[in-house]
């Protein structure tokens, strides 16, 4: 696990790549989880959120590659859709999950960063 380590600890004790393309079962570092195990826990932990109540409307704020992961699971994606597709996000961006009238998960806003040009 690299949890509270520095950037050069990090490049020193990474685990190399076997190859160039993206691999959920790729664990970076030694007791580490993979990109596999993280998706599972994210949505384990968002399916804990949704099945609570007062779930209506939430706030969940997060780093990106947890956000990119909560909008898989949104939108349902399997384990084996991480391997062609993404959701990049830039820092203090907002996206906006929600429900429409049919009852589908809707991607309604991802990657807004309006807010930060008032600043």
């Amino acid at each position: 696990m690299a949890t509270g380590k520095t950037k050069d600890w990090a490049r020193a004790n990474r685990n190399p790549r076997t190859d160039n393309g993206f691999d959920l079962d790729y664990q970076e570092f030694e007791q580490g989880e993979t990109w596999r195990q993280f998706y599972r826990r994210v949505c384990d932990c968002m399916e804990s959120i949704h099945r609570s109540e007062n779930t209506k409307n939430l706030l969940v704020v997060t780093h990106g590659g947890t956000l990119a992961y909560i909008t898989a699971w949104w939108l349902r994606f399997s384990e084996q859709m991480l391997t062609t597709a993404y959701f990049s996000a830039s820092p203090a961006s907002i996206s906006i999950l929600a429900k429409n009238r049919f009852n589908q998960n809707v991607l309604e806003v991802f990657n807004d960063t309006s807010h930060l040009s008032l600043l």
